[in-house]
């Protein structure tokens, strides 16, 4: 039984804090060569030779000091062993990485200054707290009347003062987690990875753990980067993110320019972007594009490597019209939004403007902070967006989501007749092909570009997006999902 437990100890020692290899001697330490300089990983991929599977390829990230970030995609992204690489308890295939100017990549997870949160906690249910969060620092041979002052600080910092003698079946999950985290800041690290460490938790508990993480790291001012596949988290809790699709970074920026401009049908849906179009460009005109229920013309030619629109549902501005005042005949339409005009019988739709279309509204959510509205629109362009298309069929109508506020002042029953307003400059233009995001707004592309086509050939929807309102379309190959 002895013998079981040193076997225990001994493999925790070796994935908290590495062991010597041959590439990790144990002499080599982690000395900062330039502090303002953050964390950077340089064409890091990760190939499992055996069954030839490649789970990361040439991941290229900057992170910045001081900085919380956040690794968002779906599960099998790779992002979790990405993580696992960044503190040294993977080997990867290619690629260097280094911290504060320093090359780490072949330092063992033991002589970084990185610390890894794990997504179960990894707590030892015979130890209490407190033996908890200074098992490394005893793992490591220092003796108590070094740390102890720094210990109690954590502890007091994390509210874990009256749990010290607790063991963690008594605590709750925010409290293990807690507990974790004290675990990976009593050893001063430069960097604190977080692997999924709010999805034990209820939405109350969540708010406020993502309120704790971000005070903390602001106080401590090092790096955390947080691994999710909730959006809402990571844009809660980061100041900037990166998106993760079958090995690759599809996307990396601020939460907002990530989610208000996506780059990628992909990127568009995984953010929850309801909205996706594909259309057809008009032969007369290269500035043109050809929605089944609206034509829409731009200032410039469309791009070549474009194949959809996303009309952000939340992009929508309610404004109240009377029938003095029909759209279009003395108000022009919002140039930087979608609107919601009140029908009016003096003004049919299109008469005078032939962005506005008519629409009936098949739902309405109500949320609390927002309302949600699917709208139906009648393809009034069917015939020609159709054309030479080899859809198996042609449907009638589209459907669109809006979202609003919650307050408006408007009747929005279910059943109505009401006007859309739509604006070119508001739409946002998805990339089939890899491009240059700083050069062009319609940024850097994955493997995606290659589903995207095959979309348009098959006609097949874009994936649903998270939302409580289902827009996916009427028609076969109008892409709204």
């Amino acid at each position: 039984m002895g013998n079981i437990a040193i076997s225990f100890f001994q493999l925790a020692k070796s994935v908290l804090y590495g062991l010597p290899s041959p590439n990790n001697p144990r002499d080599a330490k982690f000395i900062p060569d330039d502090p303002k300089k953050g964390l950077e990983i340089k064409n890091v991929s990760k190939t499992y030779d055996n069954a030839g599977n490649v789970v990361l390829n040439e991941i290229n990230l900057d992170v910045a000091p001081n900085t919380f970030f956040a690794l968002l995609g779906p599960s099998g992204c790779g992002k979790s062993t990405l993580l696992k690489i960044i503190a040294g308890l993977e080997k990867h295939s290619a690629g260097e990485i280094s911290l504060n100017g320093t090359d780490i990549t072949n330092l063992s997870a033991r002589d970084r200054p990185i610390n890894l949160v794990f997504q179960n906690f990894a707590l030892f249910p015979h130890y209490r707290v407190y033996e908890n969060i200074t098992f490394g620092l005893e793992a490591q041979g220092i003796p108590e009347t070094e740390y102890s002052d720094d210990v109690e600080k954590v502890i007091k910092d994390l509210n874990l003062t009256e749990l010290k003698e607790k063991f963690p079946d008594q605590l709750s999950g925010g409290q293990q987690q807690r507990v974790a985290l004290a675990r990976a800041l009593v050893n001063k690290p430069k960097v604190i990875l977080l692997d999924e460490p709010l999805s034990h938790l209820d939405d109350y508990l969540k708010a406020k753990v993502c309120q704790d993480l971000r005070d903390l790291q602001k106080r401590l001012e090092n790096i955390f980067i947080i691994v999710t596949h909730d959006r809402e988290d990571a844009m809660a809790i980061s100041d900037e993110m990166a998106i993760l699709h079958e090995g690759k970074i599809v996307q990396q920026g601020k939460p907002k320019d990530i989610f208000c401009r996506p780059k990628t049908t992909f990127v568009a849906n995984f953010m929850g972007k309801s909205n996706t179009f594909a259309f057809k460009r008009d032969e007369n005109c290269a500035k043109r594009a050809i929605l089944p229920f609206v034509k829409l013309e731009f200032d410039e030619d469309l791009p070549e490597d474009v194949s959809h629109f996303l009309i952000n549902p939340e992009s929508v501005e309610i404004i109240p019209k009377s029938e003095s005042n029909p759209p279009g005949a003395t108000d022009p339409i919002n140039p930087e939004s979608v609107e919601i005009i009140p029908e009016s019988k003096s003004n049919p739709p299109g008469a005078t403007d032939p962005s506005v279309v008519e629409a009936k509204i098949l739902k309405t959510n109500y949320r609390g902070y927002d309302m949600e509205i699917l709208f139906e629109i009648a393809n009034v362009h069917g015939e020609e967006y159709y054309a030479d298309s080899q859809a198996p069929g042609e449907g009638s109508a589209t459907r669109l989501l809006v979202r609003t506020d919650a307050e408006v002042d408007l009747d929005l029953a279910e059943g109505k007749e009401i006007f859309l307003g739509f604006s070119p400059k508001k739409i946002v233009m998805l990339s089939r092909t890899t491009a240059n995001p700083e050069s062009t707004p319609v940024g850097r592309e994955d493997n995606a570009g290659d589903l995207v086509e095959k979309r348009n050939r098959d006609s097949a929807p874009v994936p649903q997006a998270q939302s409580t309102l289902s827009a996916s379309p009427l028609s076969a190959t109008s892409t709204a999902a």
